[in-house]
């Protein structure tokens, strides 16, 4: 299947090319190209799956799916009701099958949300846990900001947790309360 794509230069001049993604063929184009051999790639397939690592680099923990804001752009937003059910259990559930999962330490274990913070009973169970289990990886949980206050911001502190705060910047007040406003959060 060929496309016919029209690219536009900066200085407004305007080229007619012919693109073909399966083959990345294209013809017309105003610069020489030499093209090459792509390597091939193991088909994937339902009944087929790639797989994964069982070493991985970065773990990555979706604590649930719930968030105190209700943003209308966030992906996780319109959720099944019953895929943002979360309960305590899970940790020991998870922390008992993990060594089924992976083998070697992960260089980063990342915490996710939702709101990572409103399951702030599982983070106080799951970092110490962790980093009594892989003490070389570092930590990190990617947050709205808005639930923090002194006694999280102590925990992350004490475990050298890295916090990454979403922001929306001047369209902060779209999203909700603005946790730079608080001297607290801030």
């Amino acid at each position: 299947m060929w496309f016919d794509l029209t690219l536009e230069a900066r200085d407004g001049s305007r080229h007619a090319v012919c693109y073909n993604p399966h083959t990345s063929e294209c013809e017309g184009l105003p610069l020489p190209v030499n093209p090459g051999t792509f390597a091939q790639v193991a088909r994937v397939a339902k009944d087929k799956p790639l797989g994964k690592s069982r070493a991985p680099r970065m773990l990555k923990i979706q604590l649930g799916l719930s968030c105190n804001y209700a943003c209308s752009y966030c992906s996780q937003a319109f959720q099944i009701a019953d895929a943002t059910v979360s309960k305590l259990a899970d940790v020991e559930h998870f922390l008992t099958q993990l060594d089924g999962w992976i083998i070697d330490a992960p260089e980063k274990i990342e915490l996710w949300g939702g709101e990572p913070f409103l399951y702030w009973a599982k983070i106080k169970q799951l970092v110490p846990a962790l980093a009594a289990r892989f003490p070389t990886a570092a930590f990190s949980i990617i947050t709205n900001g808005s639930l923090l206050d002194r006694e999280k911001l102590d925990f992350i502190a004490a475990h050298d947790v890295a916090i990454t705060i979403s922001h929306d910047g001047p369209g902060q007040h779209l999203r909700g309360p603005d946790p730079f406003d608080d001297p607290d959060k801030r």
